[in-house]
C-alpha cells in the first residue's frame, strides 16, 4: 500500500475509534472502553495488548518501527500514545491511579521519542499533547529516563527555563549522580551560544545560565 494510502487509512481507522473511545470515558462506560482501547492496539497497529502493557517505550518504538517508511512507524507511534493515555484515564477513573500514570508515562515517553526525531512534525488531532501529559503526571517522580526526553524536548522547543527545571527535578532525585551532571553542563554550554534574545524567549537570562552551571560544576 503507498505510504500515503496507508498513512490516510490509520488516521481514518483512529479518527472513527476515538471519539467513541472518548464518549466511553466520559459516560463512565469503562470496561467497555478498556475493550475499544484493547481491539484498537491489534486492528490498527498489530501490537498485543500484552505487549503494550509489559514492554518499555523504546521497545514499543522499535517494534512498531520495524519494517515501516520513517513516517509510517511515526504514525503508529502516535496512535499508540493516544490508546494508552485512554488506558491511563481509564485505570485512573476505575481508581487505580498508580496503573494509570504508568501508562500516561509510557504514552509520553513514546511521543517525545517520536518528536525528537521529528520535531516539525504535526500530530493528528486525536494525538496527546506533551503538556497534557506532563501536568497529568505532575504529582508523580518521574524516571530519569523519562525526565531526560522531556528536558530535551523542551530544550528542542526553546522552552529552556522548563528544561533546566526538569533537569533540576532529575537531580533533586539523584543527587551527584555523574550522567546527569554531564547532561546538565552540556545543556548550559549550548545555552550559552545562544543569543540573549533567544534566552530570553526560553525565560532565562546569561546570568541564571552561568549560575546554573556554577552550581553544576560545583556538583550540586
Amino acid at each position: 500500500m503507498p505510504r500515503d494510502d496507508y498513512v490516510r487509512r490509520l488516521i481514518a481507522e483512529m479518527g472513527r475509534a476515538w471519539p467513541r473511545i472518548v464518549a466511553l470515558i466520559r459516560a463512565q462506560r469503562l470496561p467497555a472502553a478498556r475493550t475499544a482501547v484493547e481491539q484498537a492496539l491489534p486492528q490498527l497497529l498489530g501490537l498485543s495488548v500484552d505487549a503494550a502493557r509489559t514492554m518499555a517505550p523504546h521497545e514499543l518504538v522499535a517494534r512498531l518501527m520495524i519494517g515501516e517508511a520513517p513516517a509510517e512507524g511515526r504514525d503508529k507511534c502516535v496512535a499508540l500514545a493516544a490508546l494508552l493515555k485512554a488506558l491511563g484515564e481509564i485505570s485512573t477513573a476505575e481508581g487505580d491511579a498508580d496503573a494509570g500514570a504508568e501508562e500516561y508515562r509510557k504514552a509520553l515517553e513514546v511521543l517525545l521519542i517520536v518528536l525528537a526525531h521529528s520535531p516539525d512534525y504535526t500530530p493528528p488531532d486525536y494525538a496527546p499533547s506533551v503538556g497534557e501529559l506532563a501536568e497529568t503526571l505532575a504529582i508523580y517522580q518521574l524516571p530519569r529516563q523519562t525526565n531526560h526526553l522531556l528536558m530535551s524536548y523542551y530544550e528542542q522547543i526553546g522552552a529552556y527555563a522548563r528544561a533546566e527545571d526538569t533537569l533540576f527535578e532529575m537531580l533533586d532525585t539523584s543527587p551527584g549522580n555523574a550522567e546527569t551532571l554531564d547532561v546538565g553542563r552540556a545543556f548550559y554550554m549550548r545555552l550559552l551560544q545562544c543569543s540573549d534574545e533567544r534566552l530570553a524567549a526560553g525565560d532565562l537570562t546569561r546570568r541564571e545560565v552561568e549560575a546554573g552551571l556554577s552550581e553544576l560544576e560545583q556538583g550540586c
